[in-house]
């Protein structure tokens, strides 16, 4: 049975707090924190970016590499090609995101030395524990240019590692050292990509417009702002023809390949700090439209309206270089993901993914919002990007312990390992991975490269009978330890009515026919705004009793909302419950059907209908003082057929998420309330070291798996191990009297 949940759905502004550093042109002030990402916190108070320190590098710095990497070690900076991790990664997909800063520690050096010299060698534990996990996004400095040495370190200890660099969409800093000059060597990514932003002018006092400022003349990521992005993406010059060339992106953009590209050793690209709009950071003050390039008069709407089209159009244009240059380079399919609030469809092309932070908090969202909200829920870009896919879910550790190597520290806790949990899950629902640890994504907060869970290796190499089966183990050789899915993700669903009633009573399945069997009575349709649609009652297919509705759409509305089917009464609900709708469905193509449901805010919730029935439940609460629910399909995001049946609305809410491997299933409870489920075979829990409570290694049949209102909005996943078990043969050999 398969069931779908509805988005309890956040505010529609993207909430993207920032850290507010101060930069004041010395590099000794700025904070030590250089290319961290940093996760939203549930507060919003979070840093997304961080100034950054930066000491003297030798220009000459790859001659650090001479010695330290055994047979490597004769390889010239920039002259090795990427290697190709396999595409057929196994499940679950573990992540790390965040790595070193600019001097490379902790991978080079001690743990005591945080800026440690160009020449120390590679801190070989460090580099060991990220080379456990089978995908790292780790910065383009220094890895990419000083310290070319830490890919080819973890590539020597997992040669499988997926590494994409880290680089940022629309931030830049100009560190001086004390005689003002500018204190990256040539020849390094950040001094370039900060030239490619002033058009290779290396005063750190610029006050071009390619840089966004405000309107009282303050740089956008200068005090009192300190938005954490200061870099102009709408800025544009005018072409004879009239179009507009996107100057600062392209510049941008092959800058980031120039240093990002396979033929560097990367396996992709990740960028950070790549809002797809930026107009919600104006609740801080406005931008300076005209020294952006809009216009003259600041006052005028029409000024800041092209100004946040032309930042769009930037944006996109510097995912529209990437993959032209990835494309000349002859790697077309090369992944290139971003981050930052959600990605409008328009990114589907060049992109291969995007990130959900915070999860499942993120925009001050929930599971439903952020996984099946259409078109930028998790499980619809999970299959709507460009292939391969690379999408992210990042769950942040709750976190106060700081610096530590401590294995008892607070990451084991109940707490951070139910949400490890919840969003390992969530992503194994789907093809993405995910990462967890301290939300700033700086190594230096928990060393947290050294969290290992039970549920990220799990020795499954063994034969059953060997008494290591099943146990948690780590290292690399056990990621992936599902295996392949055999199936997509889908709903366990219990529907017993009877406890809790059928909220609708019209024509549920429609069963009941009009005057002629194909005439659709109890329900309304509509079609506006130029939309051609045919619905009918379709005795041909059902997945309950003998007929189903059928909405033929042959011409699209003005909006996707001119198109809905819903039943021709309401009914009475209570404040602040949780309800759910059930439901079948299949559909011509794949494609989303949107639900509304009771007093549902925006965005509605919607579920991934396929070719074939399958039954979803979604779920949403209803706010105060309701008193009256109405449910509506929403059906004009595109053309073809679609069926539903069997529809029910109920309180409360009775599923789990399901995905089955080929070495055990996943499931996942993100209802507000304990679910319990019988298994249709005995499963086996991991035998864990890390939680051994949970995961005792016991031979279950059923699974009982708390809600959100006892997680503080996170609910929890569970992972079973598959069990080969033959059913005894049915004895033939005895006779009556036999002794």
């Amino acid at each position: 049975m398969k069931r779908k949940i509805p988005l309890l759905t956040a505010s529609a502004i993207l909430i993207f707090a920032l850290f507010s550093g101060r930069y004041n042109g010395q590099a000794a002030d700025i904070v030590d924190a250089l290319d961290q990402p940093a996760i939203l916190r549930n507060d919003f108070q979070a840093a997304l970016i961080k100034a950054a320190g930066q000491q003297n590098i030798p220009t000459e710095a790859t001659s650090m590499i001479n010695g330290q990497l055994g047979e490597t070690s004769n390889l010239e900076f920039g002259s090795f090609a990427a290697l190709s991790a396999p595409d057929n990664a196994g499940w679950p997909h573990t992540a790390l995101y965040g790595g070193p800063n600019s001097s490379g520690w902790p991978m080079v050096g001690v743990l005591s030395d945080s800026r440690p010299g160009p020449t120390e060698p590679l801190n070989d534990a460090v580099i060991s524990a990220y080379a456990r996990f089978p995908h790292v996004i780790l910065p383009a400095m220094p890895l990419a240019d000083t310290r070319p040495d830490i890919i080819v370190g973890l590539r020597q200890r997992n040669p499988n590692i997926r590494i994409h660099a880290y680089v940022m969409g629309s931030t830049t800093w100009c560190p001086q050292d004390s005689n003002g000059n500018i204190s990256y060597p040539s020849n390094t990514y950040y001094r370039d990509y900060y030239l490619a932003v002033t058009s290779q002018d290396p005063s750190c006092a610029s006050t071009s417009g390619r840089f966004l400022w405000m309107q009282d003349g303050t740089r956008a990521d200068l005090a009192p702002y300190s938005l954490g992005i200061n870099v102009n993406l709408a800025h544009r010059i005018q072409n004879p023809d009239g179009s507009y060339t996107y100057d600062v992106a392209e510049a941008l953009a092959n800058t980031i390949y120039e240093y990002a590209r396979a033929g560097r050793n990367w396996d992709g690209i990740f960028i950070d700090v790549y809002c797809p709009g930026i107009m919600w950071l104006e609740y801080l003050g406005p931008f300076d439209y005209a020294r952006a390039g809009y216009g003259n008069d600041n006052t005028l709407l029409a000024n800041k309206n092209a100004f946040d089209l032309g930042w769009q159009a930037g944006h996109q244009r510097l995912a529209d270089r990437l993959r032209e240059l990835a494309i000349a380079d002859n790697h077309p399919d090369y992944p290139i993901s971003g981050n930052c609030g959600q990605a409008p469809t328009r990114l589907q092309t060049p992109l291969n993914g995007w990130m959900r932070e915070n999860f499942p908090f993120q925009n001050g969202g929930t599971f439903y919002s952020n996984m099946v909200t259409w078109p930028w829920g998790f499980l619809h870009q999970d299959q709507n990007f460009r292939d391969p896919q690379f999408n992210y879910i990042f769950t942040a550790a709750n976190w106060s312990g700081g610096l530590t190597n401590n294995p008892n520290d607070e990451q084991y806790n109940s707490s951070n390992q139910r949400k490890m949990r919840f969003g390992l899950g969530s992503a194994a629902l789907g093809n993405g991975w995910h990462a967890f640890h301290e939300s700033s994504g700086a190594p230096a907060m928990g060393y947290w490269f050294n969290w290992w869970y039970d549920e990220y290796g799990v020795n499954t190499l063994v034969p059953q009978s060997d008494p290591n089966w099943g146990r948690a183990a780590n290292g690399a050789a056990y990621n992936g330890w599902l295996g392949q899915p055999v199936t997509d993700s889908y709903q366990m669903i219990t529907t017993d009515f009877s406890s809790s009633p059928d909220l609708l009573t019209t024509n549920q399945g429609f069963e009941t026919a009009g005057a002629s069997p194909t005439q659709l009575i109890g329900w309304n349709v509509g079609a506006n705004g130029g939309s051609q649609v045919v619905v009918t009652r379709d005795t041909t297919t059902a997945a309950e009793g003998t007929a189903s509705v059928k909405v033929h759409i042959d011409q699209l509305g003005e909006v996707e909302g001119n198109i809905s089917l819903a039943p021709a009464t309401t009914f009475a609900i209570a404040a602040y419950q949780q309800y759910s709708v059930t439901f079948w469905a299949k559909a011509s193509t794949p494609r989303p059907v949107v639900l509304s449901m009771t007093s549902n805010t925006w965005p509605a919730p919607s579920v991934p209908v396929t070719t074939e029935w399958r039954r979803f439940q979604v779920q949403t609460k209803s706010i105060a003082s309701s008193s009256t629910g109405y449910l509506v399909f929403t059906l004009g995001q595109s053309t073809g057929d679609i069926w539903i049946d069997d529809v029910h609305v109920q309180a409360g809410a009775s599923s789990m998420f399901r995905r089955d491997f080929d070495n055990g299933i996943v499931l996942l409870n993100a209802t507000d309330t304990p679910q319990t489920f019988q298994l249709e075979k005995p499963y086996r829990k991991i035998l864990g070291t890390v939680n051994p409570t949970l995961n005792d290694g016991s031979r279950v049949t059923s699974v009982t798996l708390p809600g959100i209102n006892s997680g503080g909005g996170v609910g929890d996943a569970i992972f079973l191990v598959e069990i080969d078990e033959t059913a005894p043969a049915q004895i033939l050999d005895l006779t009556a009297g036999s002794p």
